[in-house]
């Protein structure tokens, strides 16, 4: 009588892998100016022009990482539109 001995798979009993971890898809203003390298205050006046996109959750004013890397790698704003107010620096 032959018995076969069942091996489990090391598939089975490895243990799932924690998640990867993921950069954030909405920062704060000052991360954003920081990542920009400008300052708080003209990212503020890039928003309230609506240059930049941002999106308010509550009282916090929050930008799009890709927004962010839009820019960066867009070469800057887009330019300014006769419907667009001057930006006064």
């Amino acid at each position: 009588m032959t018995s076969e001995i069942s091996v489990p798979s090391p598939e089975l009993d490895t243990p799932p892998s924690p998640p990867k971890a993921t950069a954030p898809r909405l920062v704060s203003v000052p991360t954003a100016a920081e990542s920009l390298a400008i300052s708080v205050g003209f990212l503020r006046t890039l928003i309230r022009t609506r240059k930049m996109p941002s999106v308010r959750i509550g009282r916090r004013l929050l930008v799009r990482t890709r927004d962010i890397d839009a820019v960066i790698d867009g070469g800057g704003l887009p330019a300014a539109t006769k419907r667009d107010k001057a930006v006064r620096l």
